[in-house]
């Protein structure tokens, strides 16, 4: 039996001179302290410390999230060391190649390694989970601070835009294929234990995978960061506690480890497409949005975030997800996530199978609509499209993380929309239209009877209409009166436009 007074190691495990390894479990844990296992062979051949945790900085040391979460996901990890056999072929040290892999072979020399890294914090990814300054030092201070594996990650992205790295290896393509191959060969020694470096490395090494066309080893690649988060915590704001108390790396650290869970969770949205699975459900996620640059950079704790829509927090409080504080990050997570929607749903056969008419207010059309909506007029002045805004975010190096929000908003009105182009198609030349709804079902010919309200008819008289759809093209109040044909529902109310 064991027993503790409130804090480990429990006597049990310090008189058995194993107090490193004491772990209480938390209510709701399995049992599998109770199951049979072997004992452990000669300390040579399994040692019990397998070293440090490479951290996502460049420093060694794990991620100090000090709520009790961070102990449960630790535990986890010693659980399913004790339940996975171990073959020669895989290394259970932390943060290290496969074995026979020499480094020199994997990652050319440090000077490199620097260029195409610095390229990747500054021109791949502007908004990012790297603290970018931190590491960059970090990795020109001690080249062996940083994972090999998350590095061949690293570079499997940056290297075709890194001249030195294009020059050593002969061109772009040799250089990628490089980096991606080493990667590759690491993935058996580091897809078993659970770390925030090798979270990372398996959402770049996805992200690389796609690019390059291989999207089924992508989406696995990506299944492994997702299942790595999960049982790290990621999705619950617990895991980053940090106080005034806390110092600033612990700050940037747990801020690191939060952009990391986000990322995840936008890559997969932007890769949905119809009937693909939500990558998270946002009933499980409290983890809040993350917070500005600035504050990133420097480790100061936010006086407030932001929620994503449907997450327990923004239920809580709404006024979390229209916060007109929000950082550009937490604005591009949030349209990521109303694309992941659209893309899901965006499908003719939907409509066919629907009988709800798409300008009724049950519909999805009209729900999701109304969201963009309601989501586009609330945004910060400062992330709205203008020259002036594209100018200053240009200033700050943000630029085309501020593009991808206006991008990814019109993108999604448009294709929304789009399950109808048919129909209209169909209505303008009637003998080409072979690909129609049933006669039942609703349709752009059939609305125009005047007994429907069309979605995008205005209840405002010409002339009339708000400031806002100017700013958006939609109305979504049904008139009663008979529909402007075709272009409002593809529009809204182009009286304006």
């Amino acid at each position: 039996m064991c027993s503790r007074d409130e804090q480990p190691p429990c006597e049990a495990c310090r008189d058995a001179g194993l107090s490193h390894e004491c772990s209480f479990p938390l209510r709701g844990d399995k049992d599998v302290d109770r199951a049979f296992r072997r004992r452990p062979g000669p300390a040579a051949s399994s040692p019990r410390n397998p070293g440090p945790v490479q951290g996502a900085a460049g420093g060694t040391g794990t991620f100090n999230f000090t709520r009790p979460i961070a102990p449960a996901a630790h535990m986890q990890v010693n659980r399913e060391r004790q339940r996975t056999p171990v073959g020669p072929s895989i290394d259970v040290s932390l943060g290290l190649p496969t074995p026979g892999m020499d480094r020199d072979d994997v990652l050319p020399p440090p000077g490199e390694v620097l260029d195409g890294c610095n390229v990747f914090v500054t021109s791949y990814f502007q908004l990012g989970f790297i603290p970018k300054t931190i590491f960059l030092e970090s990795l020109k201070q001690d080249p062996n601070s940083a994972s090999p594996f998350l590095l061949a990650c690293i570079l499997s992205i940056s290297a075709r835009f890194t001249p030195s790295l294009v020059q050593r290896y002969g061109n772009p393509k040799n250089a990628t294929d490089h980096f991606l191959e080493a990667a590759k060969a690491m993935v058996p020694s580091e897809m078993y234990q659970p770390s925030l470096a090798r979270i990372q490395a398996f959402f770049l090494l996805a992200i690389s995978q796609w690019g390059n066309g291989n999207h089924e080893r992508s989406s696995m690649d990506m299944g492994i960061a997702v299942r790595m988060a999960s049982i790290l915590k990621l999705h619950c704001e617990e895991t980053y506690y940090v106080d005034q108390n806390s110092s600033t790396n612990q700050v940037i650290r747990s801020e690191s480890a939060r952009r990391v869970f986000w990322m995840i969770q936008s890559q997969e949205n932007l890769h949905s497409g119809y009937n693909t699975p939500a990558p998270l459900p946002l009933e499980t996620i409290t983890t809040l949005l993350p917070c500005n640059e600035v504050d990133f950079a420097f480790g100061t704790i936010p006086a407030e975030r932001s929620a994503l829509s449907g997450t327990p927090p923004a239920l809580i409080e709404p006024h979390l997800i229209y916060s007109p504080s929000r950082c550009l990050f937490a604005t591009l997570i949030q349209v990521h996530s109303l694309w992941g929607s659209v893309a899901r749903r965006a499908r003719r056969s939907d409509q066919v199978m629907s009988r709800v008419p798409p300008w009724d207010n049950q519909s999805e059309l009209h729900k999701l609509t109304l969201e963009l909506h309601n989501w586009e007029v609330t945004l910060p002045v400062r992330h709205t499209f203008s020259m002036a805004n594209l100018r200053g975010w240009k200033g700050e190096s943000l630029h085309l993380a501020y593009l991808s929000v206006t991008m990814v908003l019109r993108l999604s009105n448009i294709v929304i929309r789009r399950i109808y182009l048919e129909d209209m198609l169909a209505e303008l030349s009637p003998s080409n239209g072979s690909q129609t709804l049933e006669p039942e079902s609703p349709t752009m010919g059939n609305a125009n009877d005047g007994r429907r309200p069309c979605l995008g008819s205005s209840p405002f008289s010409e002339g009339d209409s708000p400031t806002s759809s100017q700013h958006t093209g939609v109305h979504l109040q049904g008139s009663g009166k008979a529909p402007r044909k075709y272009s409002s529902i593809m529009y809204g109310d182009s009286t304006n436009r």
